[in-house]
C-alpha cells in the first residue's frame, strides 16, 4: 500500500507500508570433518552470511530431512553439531519477523579418521582447537553476563574446564522450572 506523496520543499518522498524483504539464507561452505566408528564428527555452522534487507530479528534453524538439528536466535547465528561418518545435507532455514523464509544447504562430509593422513590429522588437531575456543569463549560470555546482570564481578561458573562449566549450565537449564524453561524456550524462538 503507497502512502501519499509527502512535500517537504525540497524534493517529493513515497513511502511504502506492508513491505516486508525476504532473508537471503547462507548457509556457508560445505565442510569436511573426520569422526570414526564410535565417535562422531564435529562441525561449526555459521550462518553468519545471512542478510536481511528490513533488518529483522531473524531465526536460524538447521534441520537434516525433517529432523531439526538446531535453532537459535540473532545474534546467535553459530552451532557446533556433531555428525556420524557419511555424508550429510544440512539445511539452514531462515525465518524473518514477518514471518519471510529463506534457505540454503551445505554438505557436512565425515571421514574416518582411521587411515587419514598426517596433514589431515594436523587438521583435525586445529579444527578441535577452534572449537576448544569457541566453547571458551562463549562459556566466558554466559559468566561474563551473569556478572553484569547480578552485580558480582567475582561469580565463575563451576567446574573444573570450559566443558565441564557448560555441563553445569546444562544442568542448571535443566532443573529449572516449567515456567522458567518457558520463558527460555520462546526467547530461543519456541512457541
Amino acid at each position: 500500500m503507497q502512502a501519499p506523496s509527502v512535500d517537504d520543499g525540497s524534493a517529493r518522498h513515497v513511502e511504502l507500508f506492508g513491505y516486508d524483504s525476504l532473508p537471503f539464507a547462507n548457509a556457508g561452505p560445505d565442510q569436511t570433518v573426520y569422526g570414526c566408528g564410535t565417535c562422531l564428527g564435529v562441525a561449526t555452522l555459521d550462518a553468519s552470511g545471512t542478510l536481511d534487507g528490513d533488518d529483522d530479528l531473524l531465526t536460524y534453524t538447521w534441520s537434516e530431512g525433517t529432523r531439526t538439528l538446531a535453532t537459535t536466535t540473532d545474534p546467535i547465528k553459530v552451532v557446533t553439531l556433531s555428525f556420524g561418518l557419511g555424508i550429510h545435507t544440512v539445511t539452514l532455514t531462515v525465518t524473518d519477523g514477518a514471518g519471510a523464509v529463506s534457505t540454503d544447504s551445505v554438505v557436512i562430509t565425515v571421514r574416518d579418521i582411521v587411515g587419514i593422513s598426517s596433514s589431515e590429522l594436523a587438521q583435525c588437531r586445529a579444527d578441535m582447537a577452534v572449537l576448544e575456543a569457541e566453547l571458551a569463549a562463549h562459556v566466558a560470555a554466559i559468566e561474563q553476563n551473569f556478572r553484569q546482570e547480578f552485580g558480582d564481578s567475582q561469580f565463575v561458573i563451576p567446574g573444573g574446564s570450559r566443558r565441564a562449566q557448560l555441563q553445569n549450565v546444562v544442568s542448571a537449564i535443566v532443573a529449572m522450572n516449567r515456567g522458567q524453561k518457558r520463558t527460555l524456550y520462546r526467547s530461543l524462538g519456541g512457541q
